[in-house]
């Protein structure tokens, strides 16, 4: 049953104003973590809560430069947060 804080996949690519590509990319990532829940005809369904799309909405691509050192503006980030 869904609640009134949970969102589909399509619903939070719209609140996120991303692509259904990107999105997915943001899972495989770690950027967040949708519940996986069983729909009625069998296949898997994600439920991203509100909380959660609004985190990454505003501090997504800041968790990715920390997750990734590697990124050019890794270093830029971090000297600005220091």
């Amino acid at each position: 049953m869904k609640n009134k804080s949970d969102f589909t996949f399509i619903e939070a690519c719209n609140l996120l104003k991303k692509s259904k590509r990107t999105v997915s990319r943001y899972i495989k990532k770690g950027l967040i973590t949708p519940e996986k829940i069983k729909s009625q005809r069998g296949s898997v369904e994600y439920r991203f809560k509100q909380a959660d799309l609004e985190i990454l909405k505003i501090h997504g691509y800041v968790k990715y430069l920390l997750n990734n050192p590697r990124t050019e503006y890794f270093t830029k980030y971090a000297n600005m947060v220091a």
